[in-house]
Parts: C-alpha cells; structure tokens; sequence
C-alpha cells in the first residue's frame, strides 16, 4: 500500500503539474490560432495585392479593347461615309442623266411633233396640188372669144391692156344678143362637157358632212323654218342642246347616213 502510494508521488513529482496539463492544449492552441490569423492576415494582402493587380490588367484590357474597338467604329463610320458620299454622287449623277433623258425626249416629241406638222402640211399641199391638176379646164366664154377676135383691132399702139379690156366689156355689153350668141355658141358643146366634168370633181374632192353637220341638217329639215335671225339662232342652240343628249349610238348613227 506504502509503496504504490509512493510510486503515485513519484510520478506526480516528476511529471508536469497537473494545471499545465490542463492548460497546454488550450495554450497550444492560442498560439496555433494566432499563427493561423497571421497567416490569413499575410495572405489577405496577398489576396488584396492580387485583387488589385486583377483589376488592374482588366482595366489595361479593357482600355485597350475600348480603344481598339473606336479605331474600328471609326473605320467604320469613315467607310460608311464615304459610300453614303458616293451614293449621293451616283444619285446626283442619275438625277442629272433623268434630266437630260427628260430633256431628250421632250425636244425629240417636240421634233417629231413639228415633223408631223409638216409631213401634214406637205401632204395637204400635195392634195391641193393634185386636186388643181384634175381640175377641169373651163373653155373660153363668149366675152373672152369676143376679147381674143377684137384686142388686136382695138388697140392703140403701146396702149396698156386694162384699158383695152376695160373698152372691149363696155362693147360687149352694147352688143346685140346676136352678136353675143355668136361668141357663146362657139364652145357651147365644150362648156356643157365642162360643167358636167366639173361637178364630178368637185364630188370628188367634196369634204365629206360629219355626224353633227349631218344632225343639223336633218333637224333643220324636219323643222319650222324660222321667219327672222334671232328665230334662227335660237333653233341652232336647240338643236346643239339635242345633240349633246343624244347616246353615242344615236350620234354614230348619223355619222352612217
């Protein structure tokens, strides 16, 4: 008994007290938290410096990638421009080419139109001529063979025309019918033949009536005629007034009569 209470003292007195058993973990752990918190501290600069370095290089990045990004906004805008400053010049020109297009085309109508004016003209003169070639030859009048058989007779030397004329109708006019017979039986047969050939030609040539001129002239047969000029004048605006209500059909039939 003696000796295992010594042996219990022994081990007291040589081993570690028995509150710093007690208090070493607490203590090794004290000093482990603060080696921890001086490490956390030390990497929380770390930490920092490395943030700070991150955001520095972002901002160099993004700095560069601004500047880089104008310079192609700016090349951009300047293409732009420059085809937005062609398309004005090729619109500039194309108006310009339309005008003169427009232009163009207005002196070739007014061209053409004064060459239709004159192939118009030229075709009515050559008509008027054609028509004055077939027109019959009228013979010589009785006054005009008495002037031929007695110019000669009745003239005084140099004596001018007009007064030898003028002496001639009076002696035709003194003339007996027996005289005057004479000269107009010459072409009697030649004149006949004249006045038949002439009215064949003037049938010919003859403007034909319109429908209007044909309605009027059928309005005013078939209508009282009038017995003074204001009466007259009055039926004429009757009977446009008619022809203006009349349907197309109707009208086109007097273009057929």
């Amino acid at each position: 008994m003696f000796s295992i209470a010594l042996t219990a003292t022994r081990s007291l007195s040589t081993s570690t007290p028995l509150w710093l058993n007690v208090t070493r973990p607490v203590i090794a752990t004290s000093i482990k938290s603060q080696s921890l918190i001086r490490s956390f501290s030390i990497s929380n600069v770390y930490l920092k410096e490395a943030i700070k370095e991150k955001k520095t290089v972002t901002k160099k990045k993004s700095s560069v990638k601004k500047s880089t990004s104008s310079k192609i906004t700016s090349a951009a805008e300047k293409q732009a421009a420059k085809k937005a400053l062609e398309a004005k010049k090729l619109a500039a020109k194309a108006k310009t080419l339309k005008k003169k297009e427009a232009a163009n085309l207005k002196k070739q109508k007014k061209l053409a139109k004064l060459q239709e004016q004159k192939a118009k003209l030229a075709e009515t003169k050559r008509l008027k001529d054609e028509k004055e070639k077939e027109r019959p030859k009228k013979p010589a009048t009785g006054f005009i063979a008495y002037v031929r058989e007695n110019y000669s007779k009745n003239r005084n030397g140099d004596e001018n025309s007009r007064n030898v004329i003028s002496r001639l109708a009076i002696a035709w006019k003194n003339e007996s019918d027996e005289v005057r017979n004479k000269y107009i039986n010459l072409n009697k047969d030649e004149m006949e033949t004249y006045k038949l050939n002439y009215a064949s030609w003037k049938a010919k040539y003859k403007r034909p009536l319109n429908a209007y001129v044909k309605f009027i002239k059928h309005s005013y047969e078939n209508s009282k005629k009038p017995e003074s000029k204001e009466e007259s004048i009055q039926q004429m605006i009757q009977f446009a007034s008619k022809w203006k209500s009349l349907t197309p059909e109707e009208k086109q039939s007097f273009a057929s009569k």
